[in-house]
């Protein structure tokens, strides 16, 4: 799925969340107010029913959420980098560590060799001089 359609499917669970506390809450008070005769049950009663209403969304959206991961992984659309792709990228890594090592070790070499040719220089210079 992708992170869009995640994002407009999932976004919305806080609002259902307040929603369906709304009209619990609204609802009891209007019982209340028409058919109960003003006793704060209806809107108790209304509220705990929206609250719970609202709860088993978020859970229920949590399972799907869950699942559909679940399915993605084992299809293996759900992970942006797949087995394979970490694999090389790691051979990559590998590899480019190796050539650095490789060219460490080379330019170690040639000044080395600067040294050595540069001492050697000196040596006959200073021996040409009484």
């Amino acid at each position: 799925m992708s992170a869009w359609k995640g994002m407009g499917r999932y976004g919305t669970v806080g609002f259902d969340l307040l929603l369906s506390m709304a009209i619990g809450f609204y609802g009891g008070r209007y019982l209340d107010t028409h058919y109960f005769g003003n006793k704060g049950w209806g809107t108790i009663i209304g509220a705990v029913l929206g609250i719970a209403a609202g709860f088993r969304n978020l859970f229920r959206a949590a399972k799907m959420m869950e699942r559909e991961t679940a399915r993605e992984d084992r299809e293996g659309t759900g992970v942006p980098y797949g087995d394979e792709y970490l694999e090389s990228v790691d051979r990559d890594a590998k590899q480019a560590q190796e050539a650095q090592n490789a060219q460490n070790a080379q330019n170690a070499q040639d000044k080395a060799d600067a040294a050595k040719s540069t001492s050697t220089d000196s040596d006959a210079t200073n021996a040409d001089k009484p």
